[in-house]
């Protein structure tokens, strides 16, 4: 990213922020099944702010290539938040020529491969901004989680215990 004397990283920062609001998978958690009632399901995060998952730090001196490269391993190496939508963005600054780098880091289960490709296609510059999704969406899945424990619960009454030959 070439920073210039008119670059704004706050400003980059909010059009970042504007472009996730268009990547529904980007501002969801998973959220375990009940047991019986099938796989992980992705939600949407009611408390989901941008902010959390944006970064700002400085490369440390020269600020050249192996100096950021040493800072991405450092970084991409964090855990996520198991409790928040999994990804991170950080912006570096300090780097020499007056660059600024955005490292973007996104856990394998939201994009891996061909899918992290088109996500991140969706947040550079040139792409066409696709409509905000509403946010967050009703959570209709609880309900279907909640019957599907109701008739695994029931279902497990209703069988005879095995008793030993």
């Amino acid at each position: 990213m070439d920073s210039g004397p008119d670059f704004d990283v706050s400003a980059a920062a909010d059009v970042i922020a504007d472009r996730i609001a268009a990547i529904p998978r980007l501002r969801q958690v998973i959220v375990r099944a009940p047991p019986g009632c099938g796989r992980p399901v992705w939600v949407d995060d009611a408390d989901f702010d941008v902010n959390d998952h944006l970064q700002f730090t400085a490369c440390d001196p020269p600020g050249d290539e192996p100096a950021l490269l040493e800072m991405a391993v450092a970084l991409v190496t964090q855990r996520l938040p198991s409790d928040h939508p999994l990804w991170r963005a950080t912006f570096i600054t300090g780097l020499a020529g007056s660059r600024i780098a955005l490292l973007i880091v996104f856990h394998h289960v939201v994009a891996d491969g061909i899918g992290g490709l088109a996500v991140l296609a969706n947040l550079v510059d040139g792409a066409p901004i696709p409509a905000a999704v509403l946010f967050p969406r009703r959570r209709s899945g609880t309900y279907a989680l909640a019957r599907c424990r109701r008739q695994a619960l029931a279902s497990a009454r209703a069988t005879p215990p095995r008793r030993g030959r």
